[in-house]
């Protein structure tokens, strides 16, 4: 399963050409977080096991003046229609820090709160077990830069 930061990813980078961006321009990055106990039952997504608190963090460099307010958009309604656990987490909407950076050219960071919840599926040979049946962990991935060139400096 794709993390929400992975997910929001894939769809700006689906939009770079309208934003008139390179994919070297931006970034997403995982800043801080902490687990806690899921629901601990068991769902048609397998066995809720925790939630991921994290501030997912983007960052575009020189995003051109014009394309910020369908920046802002993309990600807002991506989130309202993709982001199922906002409400209930009650979670804050993005922050956006938007620095001149010269020649109607802007650097952009958004800061997002979200929420992955981490689940596992029934597995005899699984290396967890609960109240006497074993799990295993479905494969989640989280985003790490491995490359690119942003405010100035290489990931």
């Amino acid at each position: 399963m794709k993390s929400l930061a992975t997910q929001l990813s894939d769809h700006l980078a689906a939009h770079l050409d309208v934003l008139r961006i390179r994919d070297n321009q931006y970034a997403i990055d995982i800043e801080g977080g902490r687990i806690e106990p899921g629901a601990l039952n068991v769902t048609t997504q397998g066995f809720h096991a925790a939630d991921y608190h994290y501030t997912a963090v983007l960052t575009i460099e020189r995003l051109p003046a014009a394309s910020l307010q369908l920046l802002l958009l993309l990600v807002l309604l991506w989130l309202t229609e993709h982001d199922t656990l906002r409400d209930r987490y009650r979670l804050p909407w993005p922050s956006v820090d938007v620095m001149d950076a010269g020649d109607h050219m802007q650097d952009v960071v958004l800061e997002i709160a979200m929420v992955d919840p981490f689940y596992l599926g029934e597995d005899p040979a699984g290396p967890l077990e609960i109240d006497g049946t074993r799990y295993a962990v479905d494969a989640f991935e989280l985003v790490a830069a491995t490359g690119g060139d942003v405010q100035g400096g290489t990931l």
